[in-house]
């Protein structure tokens, strides 16, 4: 998602545990217009894997 102002990425992944277990995850990023820096927005599982 765009606007004037941000862009909003979505990264899916997994993440891999002191464990070995894996948690598929899905992560929300924008970078904001007016100085491009990326902020982390949330985590949450990834229930479609």
């Amino acid at each position: 998602m765009r606007d004037e102002y941000r862009v909003f990425y979505r990264v899916v992944g997994d993440l891999i545990g002191v464990n070995g277990r894996n948690l598929a995850v899905i992560t929300v990023w924008l970078q904001r217009a007016i100085d491009s820096k990326f902020q982390f927005i949330t985590l949450k599982p990834n229930r479609e894997s």
